[in-house]
């Protein structure tokens, strides 16, 4: 079912301001994870990774293609908040 009016302007810019704060949860719980401040950012990941979520179940209901735009940014976040860039550690006894 598409809705009319789901590609208007104010439609397409609020999918592109929850994309964009997705992103910013995302680099705040990575900035976070290493700062005194990891609860207050984690709290912010998971807040707009609810509302990236919610954003892209809404576009999957009515239809609109942009559901992809909040869908991969969903994808993004939660691949970028549990990759581990540290390297491997080799056990000492090997």
């Amino acid at each position: 079912m598409h809705v009319a009016g789901s590609d208007s302007v104010v439609f397409v810019v609020g999918t592109l301001a929850v994309v964009l704060s997705g992103l910013t949860g995302l680099v705040a719980a990575r900035l976070g994870a290493r700062a005194n401040e990891s609860a207050r950012c984690h709290l912010l990941f998971y807040t707009c990774l609810g509302v990236v979520s919610a954003t892209t179940m809404v576009c999957l209901g009515l239809g609109s293609i942009h559901w992809l735009a909040s869908g991969a940014t969903l994808s993004v976040m939660v691949v970028g908040a549990t990759l581990d860039c540290g390297g491997m550690r080799q056990p000492s006894g090997f």
